[in-house]
């Protein structure tokens, strides 16, 4: 008979309402002759909803699982991983996510993203700076949630296998 136990805490901070960020404060500008009917702030409307209308947010969490075995010893894995999401500008936003195994004290993931609606689709980079599975992805698809999979995906090589 195999024995297992799991626990996990979690925390979630957020902070400032999106709607804060002034006209000003803007770090990208779109050409008056590109300012149609998509780039009407509705695309901010559908991050700020995505993201809870907060300007910033930061995960944090804590996972233990032990396990036994018959005729074995007890063992266990232990990892903190935590997600940092920040609002750049009105239609960027910069996201940070690490994991880490307390056990063997090891980063086991280190990833960084971009993310940026475009009119109708929606731009995602990718890129994890370390590791065996080190590399980038950019994703631009369709936001039509009809179309999902009219999209263009580009990997570096490394990212060939679905790790994370």
């Amino acid at each position: 008979t195999k024995i297992k136990l799991n626990t996990q805490l979690q925390f979630k901070f957020a902070g400032a309402e999106s709607d804060d960020i002034k006209e000003s404060d803007v770090l990208d500008s779109t050409p008056e002759d590109f300012d149609d009917e998509y780039n009407d702030g509705e695309n901010q409307k559908k991050f700020n909803k995505d993201n809870g209308g907060n300007l910033w947010e930061t995960e944090l969490g804590f996972n233990y699982r032990t396990w036994k075995y018959p005729n074995s010893e007890w063992d266990y894995t232990s990892s903190l991983y935590t997600t940092h999401k920040i609002s750049l500008s009105k239609n960027w936003s910069l996201i940070y996510t690490a994991n880490f195994n307390l056990k063997e004290k090891e980063m086991v993931l280190n990833k960084f993203s971009i993310y940026r609606p475009l009119h109708c689709w929606e731009f995602s980079f990718n890129f994890w700076p370390q590791g065996i599975s080190s590399g980038f992805s950019l994703e631009i698809k369709v936001k039509n949630p009809d179309l999902q999979d009219i999209k263009v995906i580009s990997s570096d090589y490394k990212r060939g296998f679905s790790g994370y």
